[in-house]
């Protein structure tokens, strides 16, 4: 029995499962540790043994029901070509983007240490534990490779896509294509969910958002179901607001992220087939206390009839007390014993 696969699989209301965005992380005083064997990020990715460990590190610190793979949105733009590196403090930073440089047939070589650790984890994994993959998605990869960094507003992506319709067309259908031949190989060696994480979808403008978010998802919702039907989707396209419910019906995906600007009430019966997962502030698990049980209980609440996963809006932060995500998860649990 898996609770979380269960769930998505037969809609049942039962029982809440819980894993978080990001359990793995800087949050945690035994990553920080493991992380100054390599500091170079992205070959702390590269490394089965370093990443493997990563992952494991919450599931043995809190009750969970899920691994997710640790790994970065970005190995995706370094495998086809692109320089990226990570700076302490700053964040990613991206070398210049040239489209005739980005070659598909490099991906599968350059991240078989992803593969090698998705297999690792399936065969240590426990029997209930689900093991997440993801990627993220075309948008959102796309704004990181024009823009060279993360930041809000990415005006320079946005303006390169307007005013450069076909070749926007062509690196829409490159990352498509990438992404689904990377969570191919990512099912292939283990990963029994997967996640398209579109953090930046809510800042496309209307005029891109059809091509450079919906359709991309579309048709990676619709490839990986031929290829293994069994393999449920989660889809993360954040702060998109009212877009919500056609970006559901439209793509296809089999479970839906919520970040915290969503009413969870009102979404509950926008889309009662939905599966839902998600949606606490992240900041909340640093404040802690009352104020976080409360905004939990409000999605424990509001989905108390619908098949929901518990989580929160974005990862959790590197400023989280360790302690408030294990008080956190005892509640959640203790809800699902009292009702």
């Amino acid at each position: 029995m898996k609770p979380l696969i269960d769930l998505i699989r037969t809609k049942s209301s039962q029982r809440v499962p819980i894993w978080f965005m990001r359990q793995a992380g800087r949050y945690l005083p035994e990553y920080r540790a493991l992380r100054a064997q390599q500091p170079d990020f992205l070959k702390f990715c590269y490394t089965p043994k370093l990443a493997v460990e990563a992952t494991l590190q919450p599931l043995k610190r809190y009750d969970l029901d899920a691994a997710i793979l640790f790994s970065d949105i970005l190995v995706i733009p370094h495998a086809l070509g692109q320089h990226v590196g990570f700076e302490e403090g700053v964040g990613p930073i991206l070398g210049d983007f040239h489209l005739k440089n980005l070659k598909i047939d490099r991906l599968e070589q350059t991240l078989s240490p992803v593969f090698e650790i998705l297999t690792t984890l399936r065969a240590c994994l426990p029997p209930h534990i689900s093991l997440i993959g993801f990627s993220g998605a075309p948008w959102t990869l796309y704004c990181y490779m024009i823009e060279g960094r993360g930041k809000r507003g990415f005006s320079k992506a946005i303006a390169w896509g307007q005013e450069n319709p076909q070749q926007f067309r062509e690196v829409m259908e490159l990352l498509t294509d990438a992404v689904v031949a990377y969570l191919k190989h990512q099912v292939r060696a283990g990963a029994e969910v997967v996640q398209l994480f579109d953090t930046w979808a809510g800042e496309a403008p209307q005029d891109l958002y059809e091509i450079g978010v919906v359709k991309p998802v579309t048709k990676i919702v619709k490839e990986l179901k031929a290829f293994s039907a069994q393999v449920p989707l989660m889809g993360f396209p954040k702060n998109i607001g009212e877009r919500i419910v056609p970006y559901v019906k439209e793509t296809g995906i089999d479970v839906l992220s919520l970040d915290p600007t969503f009413n969870p009430e009102a979404l509950a019966q926008i889309l009662p087939q939905t599966v839902y997962q998600g949606g606490l502030d992240p900041e909340l698990v640093v404040l802690g206390g009352e104020a976080m049980i409360k905004k939990a209980d409000t999605y424990l609440k509001a989905f108390k009839n619908r098949p929901y996963i518990f989580n929160l809006g974005h990862g959790l932060l590197p400023k989280t007390p360790p302690e408030n995500v294990q008080k956190l998860i005892d509640h959640v649990r203790k809800m699902n014993v009292d009702g």
